[in-house]
């Protein structure tokens, strides 16, 4: 459970917490910690009531380290879970 930051009558905000594994989870928001807006649908992954989580990407190595200012170089980004 998590407490928006900021809430007003059309919108709130709020921090993901931090989980162990990556992947889809079902959001859904209550009023009074009991009664949670689409009920029927908690479950069920859907567009409008799930969020992605990531595994973060882990970088070894940027080659090259250094280019110019005016843009074009190719850049080679080294590392694991992009995916």
């Amino acid at each position: 459970m998590v407490k928006p930051d900021f809430a007003n009558a059309t919108s709130m905000a709020v921090l993901s917490p931090q989980v162990n594994v990556s992947g889809a989870v079902v959001v859904s928001v209550s009023g009074n910690n009991q009664q949670f807006i689409n009920d029927r649908t908690l479950h069920f992954r859907d567009k409008e009531n799930t969020f992605e989580y990531y595994q973060n990407f882990i970088v070894e190595d940027i080659v090259p380290l250094f280019v110019s200012n005016t843009g074009g170089t190719p850049l080679s980004v080294k590392g694991m879970q992009f995916d």
